[in-house]
């Protein structure tokens, strides 16, 4: 049985994806503040999630509305990052 510590994600994989979500919102052609805005963050807090340095509470809290924001599967970020919630 896995505990909870080896559940959460390494900060390799947040950074990982981090970096697919930066890239998904300049491939949307989204400024940090704009995307920010549109999901009720603060444009620091964006760029903390897009460097892997946000809290993984506070990542998994903000996936859904950044995936629907970004028109990606919630579950295809988490299958590419190899993230398990």
């Amino acid at each position: 049985m896995q505990t909870m510590h080896n559940r959460q994600p390494s900060k390799t994989k947040r950074r990982i994806l981090g970096m697919i979500l930066r890239l998904r919102r300049e491939d949307c052609g989204l400024r940090q503040g704009e995307v920010a805005r549109a999901i009720g963050i603060s444009q620091s807090n964006l760029s903390k999630l897009e460097r892997g340095q946000l809290a993984d509470v506070k990542l998994f809290q903000h996936l859904i509305p950044l995936a629907e924001l970004y028109g990606v599967d919630i579950e295809a970020l988490l299958r590419y990052g190899d993230l398990k919630v």
